[in-house]
């Protein structure tokens, strides 16, 4: 039998060869150029983490102080694209803003990504959490490190003059930071306001808001008004969120009413109505011995501080109060470093030394002797003597 191929079936074979060769190289090119690590962590002793009181010492702490998360990732040289350090904080903290920033090597953040982005900070305020996530950038250079911070607040569900650790976690792991210490009080506990205050808040995406706080205010169904006169440049009122009416303060100075057991219950307070517009409202209080915050809707541009100032009347009062603030920006950044890998040559080889001809040695001329001549010697003359007779 005949095992002879013909030519239709070796063309047959050969375009089915072509194809599948075909369908090979698009894989191939359709592949990424660099592998994405899908889980990868950075190791939690490269994340270092601190805790700091921006507004006093960490050790007389009080609600709603200000601090500054930071984490700092060393020692990233080699580490896969992909690779993240998730960082949880407790519920200590709240008042954290989502946002997510791109932390260059120029020493800069910025809000898209550059050239030499290094990582990607991803802050989740709902979440309480920071996650650090690795470009392609560590892989290809040296000296790699990333820094990021955010800001948040103390929460005012703390006891008086007591010591409660924070405690994070990193990729799975708990960590104790620093313990935060609280004021005692007496010596320092609050009232009910007998002046004018006023504080703000901004958001860090354009919005924030000021609240306006009166003195107590003795009889109810008095009118009581409120201006506020923005002195400084880049921010503007949106209008009234709210107008409440409290009669007693907590532990921390934060406001409520008046419980049937003497407490004062800060889930509580009395809904008013403020009429106005552009800066100017005013609030009428329905109880005695009653004040007032007015809360306003803002926009902030540029970087802060915003400031403001609050002045607080009604008719008959003993004066007008007068509050000031500077709102300041909301305070969220970082940084990163590396380096471009510098090849190391290769060691040339040292060329052989050329020998040097040994010196030609000249003999020494080598004088023979004189040799002084022996003087002749004359032989004696011989005589014949003859005797006679």
């Amino acid at each position: 039998m005949s095992t002879a191929i013909s030519l239709p079936h070796l063309r047959q074979r050969w375009a089915a060869l072509c194809l599948a060769l075909a369908l090979l190289a698009a894989l191939l090119v359709a592949a990424p150029l660099r592998a994405v690590a899908a889980d990868c962590t950075i190791p939690a002793d490269r994340v270092a983490v601190t805790v700091t009181n921006e507004a006093r010492d960490i050790d007389t702490s009080r609600p709603w102080d200000k601090f500054e998360i930071a984490a700092t990732l060393s020692n990233l040289d080699g580490l896969a694209e992909g690779c993240e350090a998730v960082i949880t904080l407790p519920d200590l903290f709240v008042d954290i803003l989502t946002t997510t920033l791109y932390l260059n090597a120029d020493g800069t953040s910025s809000a898209t990504p550059q050239a030499d982005t290094v990582a990607v900070m991803a802050v989740d305020g709902p979440a309480r959490t920071m996650t650090f996530t690795l470009t392609d950038y560590a892989a290809t250079h040296s000296g790699v490190s990333a820094h990021g911070w955010t800001a948040a607040r103390l929460t005012s569900s703390l006891e008086r003059d007591q010591t409660v650790p924070v405690v994070v976690d990193v990729n799975g792991e708990t960590r104790p930071v620093v313990d935060i210490g609280t004021e005692p009080c007496p010596p320092d506990c609050p009232v009910v306001p007998v002046d004018a205050a006023k504080y703000g808040i901004d958001n860090g995406d354009g919005t924030g808001v000021v609240v306006i706080q009166s003195p107590v205010i003795p009889t109810a169904g008095t009118e009581v008004a409120f201006t506020d006169t923005l002195t400084s440049a880049g921010q503007s009122i949106t209008g009234v969120l709210w107008a409440r009416g409290f009669d007693c303060v907590d532990t921390w100075g934060a406001p409520g009413l008046s419980a049937a057991d003497g407490s004062c219950d800060t889930t509580r307070h009395a809904d008013l109505t403020a009429v106005g517009t552009a800066g100017t409202y005013t609030v009428t209080t329905t109880q005695d011995d009653q004040f007032i915050r007015l809360r306003l809707g803002m926009t902030f541009t540029g970087e802060g501080p915003w400031s403001d100032q609050a002045t607080v009347s009604y008719a008959g009062g003993p004066e007008t109060w007068t509050a000031r603030t500077a709102v300041e920006g909301y305070d969220v950044g970082g940084f990163a470093a590396g380096s471009e890998i510098t090849p190391t040559p290769s060691p040339t080889p040292s060329p052989s030394p050329t020998p040097t001809p040994s010196p030609t040695v000249t003999p020494p001329v080598v004088t023979p002797p004189v040799v002084t001549a022996r003087p002749t010697s004359t032989p004696p003359v011989l005589r014949k003597v003859v005797q006679s007779g």
